[in-house]
């Protein structure tokens, strides 16, 4: 694999009992080197890496996969509610309550198909621990119904918070 993230991305699927299929379209935001999109190729059937920096090129040559050379800034609402997203994952170096207010642009539950997000929290301080709880309220405003957090020994100083739209 690419990177650590497709250790990541595994266990995560694995605790979170996420089960993939091929009909299913997953988002990964700060896609590269490719990890995580190298582990979703694997379970579901289509896979689109936003991320500016390069990619893995096993990951490029995949016919399953797409990529999206930019910012989670320059993204539009739109192309994202035309590529049909069912999953988001997102494993950026941004502060989280940028990517949130981004997120909070780009997704509209109405109209999406989307299920979930996996948002990785990077605790670039231990004391940012204690803004956790906040982070999961800001992704309730969005309309996730059940929102989860996790830290997997994978995840070394992050945490994983999975919103949920299954029923």
């Amino acid at each position: 694999a690419p990177s650590r993230s497709y250790l990541k991305m595994a266990e995560a699927l694995e605790v979170l009992k996420i089960k993939g299929r091929r009909d299913e379209r997953w988002l990964e935001l700060g896609a590269a080197p490719g990890g995580t999109c190298c582990c979703l190729l694997q379970h579901f059937g289509r896979v689109i890496g936003l991320d500016p920096a390069a990619m893995d090129a096993r990951v490029l040559a995949h016919s399953s996969f797409t990529y999206l050379p930019k910012t989670l800034q320059k993204m539009e609402a739109k192309e994202l509610q035309e590529l049909k997203i069912h999953w988001i994952s997102c494993d950026v170096n941004l502060n989280p309550l940028q990517v949130i207010k981004e997120l909070n642009r780009l997704i509209d539950l109405k109209v999406m198909p989307l299920q979930g997000l996996l948002f990785t929290v990077k605790m670039v301080k231990l004391s940012h621990v204690k803004l956790v709880p906040h982070y999961q309220k800001l992704l309730a405003k969005l309309g996730f119904k059940n929102i989860q957090k996790y830290q997997f020994p994978s995840h070394r100083r992050e945490f994983l918070l999975f919103a949920d739209q299954r029923s």
